[in-house]
């Protein structure tokens, strides 16, 4: 499933197996998440947009794939 993230509600759809494609900057200023998924094993392509302003307040980790 491939998720197309325009906005932070359809950030928020993403889930642990998806593929995302992001179709411009996001600007997370004053939102607000109860829960971001600890180990996304989906893909993340970000069309060379950025996510802005967003706090992440758990440890990630970058396996160096993709």
């Amino acid at each position: 499933m491939t998720i197309i993230i325009k906005n932070i509600d359809d950030f928020k759809k993403i889930s642990k197996y998806c593929n995302c494609e992001l179709q411009n900057d996001i600007d997370f200023k004053n939102a607000e998440f109860e829960y971001l998924i600890d180990d996304f094993s989906g893909i993340f392509n970000g069309n060379g947009h950025k996510l802005k302003n967003i706090v992440l307040t758990k440890n990630i980790s970058y396996d160096g794939e993709g």
